[in-house]
């Protein structure tokens, strides 16, 4: 048995150290210049509004209630039950992680800042990791993994879709696949697949249920070429595990389901969302919008306006880079000469090949146009965002990429430092081409509209008592509901996420008798409004104007029975009456 002393010095001997401190290093460097960090302020939310406001609330809920699921201030006075709506169920790894930084940091939106942060080194860690298992050199698998831990789907993501940053895992599930892929592969699947299912299944749903469709995928394709339907034991087994794993976490959702029956109506999708959210080739390829060179961004621009229908959801975020362009026209370039009858010219190892194909298959599932649409015509709606199959391209696309450079590096230079020096300015000049100024969240504005609430809310405190229950106008269905007028989705979440104790009617899920019955709450005539509201235990009355085309008559009426507003937000958005 090894010494612990023994063990350390076997470690920093290894040769894989170097390259995961060189990663972790330029990793920390390309975040802090692209999100100039310096300028943050980490006790406010890098982003807020819109989805941005749901997260931080589960966020809170997570570290206020131990678990996202549920919380007695929002959907007051009936409460939010989030098994009604489990679109984090997938999230347990991430949301583990986030309780564990409760531990240590204090409140949700340093904690969603840091997580926010933390998944750069964690996803450069997992594509690292999977370049070097394909056999990549340590120089060129820290510069492709540092390219794919930027992609624009990374930042343009950003807090907004928190979870979907942390897409870590994906690079050794592709490596999955390729095993999955070789002629005669193994029928039983190794220790190493199944553990990368355990921890897929704990990153969400989206790439959990793609990767289970390309584990299909792959099956078919091996079942064909080997022609034995032994082939499909191993990807099976897999799907087994991660069928039981999502099982298993799904486990208190199926409990309330059996107890107070299903809920039909919150997070209602339907078939042909998947063309709506599909891929598209062209986005893929064209340089990001907003790129440094400002011609460069213009067609990508020009597209993201295109009056098809909602072209901006997914759009944006599918730029591969010019470095992931090179690497998909590469793995492009294999397929034409193969299906062309002509041998490839290099050694490339043999995984280059299948990593092609099962960009081929990606492409043919997620695109719009694809094949997607037909798995919601069997039933399977809630995975609708095809297109964020984008980052499985990615990845094959950089690495097959990194294959390319580590041929021209073995023929140009023979030493370690030589190499470094021809592919880091490469690398700075991919990154600068991936990342544009709005990779950068907007701290100063940010900061004032999160302190502007803040003020907001403490204000309430002190006029209604910091354990009042508002009621808020308009009434707005959650989730999914389109806000009227000129309100931003989710903007009734703004008080929660200022205060542990004061209880707010907006966040019950919708599609329950009870909390239905706030929605005919909202409808009703001012005077009438305003005596069930008491009834129901309400003490304060929010109003967001932006909500109605022209407020002035209804807020009129408001002051005629409540008196003046008891407090205001400083944008004049938002004002609230006393009830009691």
């Amino acid at each position: 048995m090894k010494r612990p002393r023994g063990r350390l010095r076997a470690l920093a001997t290894h040769p894989d150290t170097a390259g995961v401190a060189a990663l972790t290093a330029a990793t920390a460097l390309a975040a802090v210049l692209a999100l100039r960090l310096w300028e943050a302020d980490w006790r406010v939310p890098f982003q807020s509004g819109h989805d941005a406001n749901v997260v931080l609330a589960v966020i809170k809920n997570v570290l206020r209630e131990g678990w996202y699921t549920t919380t007695d201030h929002l959907g007051a006075p009936f409460g939010q039950q989030f098994h009604d709506y489990p679109i984090h169920v997938g999230d347990w790894l991430s949301l583990g992680m986030v309780r564990a930084l409760g531990l240590v940091i204090d409140g949700p939106a340093t904690v969603m800042n840091a997580f926010y942060v933390g998944t750069y080194f964690l996803v450069a860690g997992g594509a690292y990791a999977a370049l070097r298992l394909l056999g990549r050199s340590r120089v060129t698998a820290v510069a492709a993994a540092l390219l794919y831990t930027f992609l624009p789907y990374h930042w343009i993501r950003g807090e907004m879709h928190l979870f979907l940053g942390a897409y870590w895992a994906v690079p050794l599930a592709c490596v999955v696949l390729l095993r999955r892929l070789e002629p005669g592969s193994r029928l039983r699947p190794t220790w190493f697949e199944v553990a990368v299912v355990v921890v897929m299944a704990g990153t969400g749903s989206y790439y959990p249920a793609m990767f289970v469709v390309l584990l299909a995928a792959v099956a078919l394709v091996r079942v064909i070429a080997d022609r034995r339907l032994a082939s499909t034991a191993g990807p099976a087994l897999l799907v087994g595990v991660m069928l039981a794993v999502t099982a298993l976490a799904n486990l208190p959702t199926i409990l309330h389901r059996l107890d107070e029956g299903s809920n039909d109506v919150a997070g209602r999708r339907e078939f042909y969302e998947a063309e709506i959210y599909g891929a598209r080739l062209t986005q893929m390829v064209l340089p990001v919008a907003g790129h440094r060179v400002d011609v460069l961004g213009r067609p990508a621009e020009r597209l993201a306006t295109t009056p098809l229908p909602y072209p901006h959801l997914e759009m944006p975020s599918l730029a591969l880079g010019a470095a992931g362009t090179v690497g998909l026209v590469l793995l492009g370039w294999r397929v034409v000469c193969r299906l062309g009858g002509g041998a490839v010219p290099d050694a490339a190892p043999a995984w280059v090949d299948r990593a092609a194909l099962v960009v081929m298959l990606a492409l043919v599932l997620g695109a719009a146009g694809g094949l997607a649409p037909l798995l919601g015509l069997a039933g399977f709606t809630q995975i609708r965002a095809w297109a964020r199959l984008g980052v499985f391209v990615a990845f094959f696309a950089l690495a097959a990429l990194a294959v390319a450079g580590d041929g021209l590096l073995r023929r140009a230079v023979s030493t370690r430092w030589s190499r470094l020096a021809l592919v880091a300015p490469v690398a700075v000049l991919a990154l600068l081409d991936q990342t544009t100024a709005a990779t950068s969240p907007a701290y100063a504005s940010q900061k004032a509209r999160w302190d502007a609430d803040e003020r907001l809310v403490t204000q309430i405190e002190h006029a209604l008592g910091p354990d009042a229950a508002l009621f808020q106008l308009p009434h707005v269905p959650f989730p999914e509901t389109p806000p009227p007028a000129a309100m931003e989705d989710y903007d009734h979440l703004r008080g929660y996420l200022h205060s542990d104790t004061l209880d707010w009617s907006f966040g019950g899920v919708k599609g329950r008798a009870d909390v239905d019955s706030l929605e005919q709450l909202g409808a009703l005539p001012p005077a009438q409004l305003v005596e069930e509201a008491r009834r129901l235990g309400y003490e304060g009355l929010w109003f967001n104007r932006l909500g109605y085309g022209d407020p002035s008559a209804l807020e009129a009426e408001l002051t005629a029975l409540l008196g003046p507003p008891v407090a205001a937000h400083a944008s004049g958005d938002v004002i609230v009456f006393r009830l009691a």
